[in-house]
C-alpha cells in the first residue's frame, strides 16, 4: 500500500490573549489522525505549544481516501496550557 499525505487547508487565528487556534485538513490514503506531536505544532518557523481540541476522520465517499480535520489550541510563548 502506498502512503500519501497532503495538507489541503490550514488556518491560524488568534484571540485577544494571544491564544492560537490552528485548524487544518489532511487528505491521505491511510486512515487516522495526522498530527505528529503530542503537545506542539510547528509551522512557518513558529512552534505552538498546547493540545488537540478536536479531531475527526472521514472517508471520502466513493474513494479509498480519508480526510482528517484537526483543531490544535496553543500559544507560541513556550507556556504550556
Amino acid at each position: 500500500m502506498s502512503y500519501f499525505i497532503d495538507c489541503t487547508s490550514i488556518n491560524i487565528s488568534y484571540n485577544v490573549y494571544g491564544l492560537a487556534t490552528i485548524t487544518y485538513t489532511v487528505v491521505s490514503d491511510v486512515s487516522g489522525i495526522h498530527h505528529y506531536g503530542t503537545d506542539s505544532f510547528s509551522i512557518g518557523g513558529r512552534t505552538f505549544y498546547g493540545y488537540i481540541g478536536s479531531a475527526s476522520v472521514n472517508r471520502i465517499p466513493n474513494t479509498t481516501w480519508y480526510e482528517s480535520h484537526v483543531t490544535f489550541i496553543g500559544d507560541s510563548t513556550g507556556f504550556y496550557l
